[in-house]
Protein backbone atom coordinates (compact mmCIF):
# COMPACT_ATOMS: atom_id res chain seq x y z
CA UNK A 1 0.00 0.00 0.00
CA UNK A 2 2.81 2.39 0.79
CA UNK A 3 4.27 2.21 -2.73
CA UNK A 4 0.78 2.94 -4.11
CA UNK A 5 0.47 6.01 -1.87
CA UNK A 6 -2.20 4.22 0.22
CA UNK A 7 -4.60 4.07 -2.73
CA UNK A 8 -6.28 0.71 -3.15
CA UNK A 9 -7.19 1.62 -6.75
CA UNK A 10 -3.52 2.26 -7.62
CA UNK A 11 -2.49 -0.94 -5.89
CA UNK A 12 -5.15 -2.98 -7.72
CA UNK A 13 -4.19 -1.47 -11.06
CA UNK A 14 -0.52 -2.21 -10.46
CA UNK A 15 -1.33 -5.76 -9.39
CA UNK A 16 -3.67 -6.38 -12.33
CA UNK A 17 -1.23 -5.09 -14.96
CA UNK A 18 1.89 -6.68 -13.48
CA UNK A 19 0.58 -10.10 -12.45
CA UNK A 20 -1.46 -11.11 -15.49
CA UNK A 21 -3.41 -14.33 -15.22
CA UNK A 22 -5.96 -16.08 -17.36
CA UNK A 23 -9.52 -16.39 -16.01
CA UNK A 24 -8.82 -20.07 -15.29
CA UNK A 25 -5.69 -19.21 -13.30
CA UNK A 26 -7.61 -16.56 -11.32
CA UNK A 27 -10.40 -18.99 -10.46
CA UNK A 28 -7.86 -21.65 -9.46
CA UNK A 29 -6.03 -19.19 -7.19
CA UNK A 30 -9.29 -18.06 -5.59
CA UNK A 31 -10.42 -21.64 -5.00
CA UNK A 32 -7.24 -22.43 -3.05
CA UNK A 33 -7.48 -19.31 -0.88
CA UNK A 34 -8.26 -20.24 2.70
CA UNK A 35 -11.40 -18.88 4.24
CA UNK A 36 -10.76 -16.88 7.38
CA UNK A 37 -12.78 -14.73 9.69
CA UNK A 38 -13.84 -11.40 8.26
CA UNK A 39 -12.43 -9.10 10.88
CA UNK A 40 -12.22 -5.48 9.79
CA UNK A 41 -12.02 -3.05 12.73
CA UNK A 42 -15.18 -0.95 12.94
CA UNK A 43 -17.08 -2.95 10.34
CA UNK A 44 -20.64 -3.83 11.24
CA UNK A 45 -22.37 -7.19 10.99
CA UNK A 46 -23.42 -6.54 7.37
CA UNK A 47 -19.83 -5.92 6.25
CA UNK A 48 -19.03 -9.51 5.16
CA UNK A 49 -22.16 -9.73 3.00
CA UNK A 50 -21.55 -6.28 1.47
CA UNK A 51 -17.91 -7.10 0.83
CA UNK A 52 -18.75 -10.38 -0.86
CA UNK A 53 -21.58 -8.95 -2.99
CA UNK A 54 -19.62 -5.88 -4.12
CA UNK A 55 -16.40 -7.69 -4.95
CA UNK A 56 -18.19 -10.60 -6.62
CA UNK A 57 -19.25 -8.10 -9.29
CA UNK A 58 -15.71 -6.73 -9.45
CA UNK A 59 -14.46 -10.23 -10.24
CA UNK A 60 -17.23 -11.56 -12.46
CA UNK A 61 -17.58 -8.48 -14.67
CA UNK A 62 -14.08 -8.45 -16.18
CA UNK A 63 -14.19 -12.23 -16.58
CA UNK A 64 -17.45 -11.98 -18.54
CA UNK A 65 -19.35 -14.08 -16.00
CA UNK A 66 -22.96 -12.91 -15.73
CA UNK A 67 -24.39 -14.29 -12.50
CA UNK A 68 -27.00 -11.97 -11.03
CA UNK A 69 -27.14 -11.44 -7.29
CA UNK A 70 -30.27 -12.56 -5.45
CA UNK A 71 -32.60 -9.50 -5.32
CA UNK A 72 -33.32 -9.88 -1.58
CA UNK A 73 -29.58 -10.01 -0.83
CA UNK A 74 -28.96 -7.06 -3.13
CA UNK A 75 -31.58 -4.99 -1.36
CA UNK A 76 -29.90 -5.67 2.00
CA UNK A 77 -26.54 -4.61 0.58
CA UNK A 78 -27.93 -1.49 -1.12
CA UNK A 79 -29.76 -0.48 2.09
CA UNK A 80 -26.56 -0.94 4.07
CA UNK A 81 -24.39 1.13 1.73
CA UNK A 82 -26.94 3.94 1.55
CA UNK A 83 -28.20 4.00 5.14
CA UNK A 84 -25.86 1.85 7.25
CA UNK A 85 -22.95 2.54 9.56
CA UNK A 86 -20.54 3.39 6.72
CA UNK A 87 -23.02 4.70 4.14
CA UNK A 88 -21.79 6.45 1.03
CA UNK A 89 -22.46 10.20 0.98
CA UNK A 90 -25.86 11.11 -0.45
CA UNK A 91 -24.03 13.50 -2.80
CA UNK A 92 -23.28 10.40 -4.89
CA UNK A 93 -26.91 10.37 -5.96
CA UNK A 94 -28.10 13.98 -5.48
CA UNK A 95 -30.51 14.84 -8.29
CA UNK A 96 -30.85 11.19 -9.30
CA UNK A 97 -33.34 8.48 -8.56
CA UNK A 98 -31.33 5.24 -8.55
CA UNK A 99 -33.51 2.28 -9.42
CA UNK A 100 -32.66 -1.41 -9.60
CA UNK A 101 -34.51 -2.98 -12.54
CA UNK A 102 -34.23 -6.51 -11.14
CA UNK A 103 -35.53 -5.55 -7.69
CA UNK A 104 -38.02 -3.17 -6.05
CA UNK A 105 -35.14 -1.11 -4.60
CA UNK A 106 -34.73 2.60 -5.31
CA UNK A 107 -33.42 5.73 -3.62
CA UNK A 108 -33.27 9.44 -4.31
CA UNK A 109 -35.24 11.89 -6.39
CA UNK A 110 -34.57 13.37 -9.80
CA UNK A 111 -33.52 11.91 -13.13
CA UNK A 112 -33.86 8.14 -13.32
CA UNK A 113 -30.63 6.13 -13.39
CA UNK A 114 -31.73 2.51 -13.80
CA UNK A 115 -29.84 -0.74 -13.97
CA UNK A 116 -29.35 -4.15 -12.41
CA UNK A 117 -28.60 -4.18 -8.70
CA UNK A 118 -24.93 -4.78 -9.41
CA UNK A 119 -24.78 -1.66 -11.57
CA UNK A 120 -26.58 0.45 -8.96
CA UNK A 121 -24.18 -0.84 -6.33
CA UNK A 122 -21.18 -0.03 -8.52
CA UNK A 123 -22.53 3.45 -9.12
CA UNK A 124 -22.85 4.05 -5.39
CA UNK A 125 -19.53 2.49 -4.43
CA UNK A 126 -17.33 3.98 -7.12
CA UNK A 127 -18.36 7.44 -8.24
CA UNK A 128 -21.24 9.55 -9.39
CA UNK A 129 -19.73 9.54 -12.91
CA UNK A 130 -20.85 5.93 -13.28
CA UNK A 131 -24.49 6.91 -12.57
CA UNK A 132 -25.96 7.83 -15.93
CA UNK A 133 -29.58 9.05 -16.13
CA UNK A 134 -31.94 7.43 -18.63
CA UNK A 135 -31.87 9.14 -22.02
CA UNK A 136 -35.61 8.81 -22.41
Amino acid sequence: MFTSRFSFDRLALKWATHYRRTPTEIMQALSTTSVGAFNVPGAGPMAPLCHLAIHAYDIRGPLGINTPIDPATAELVLDEITQGKHAVPSTRYDGLRLEAVDSDWSIGQGLNARGPVGGVDECLERSRNRCQPDSR
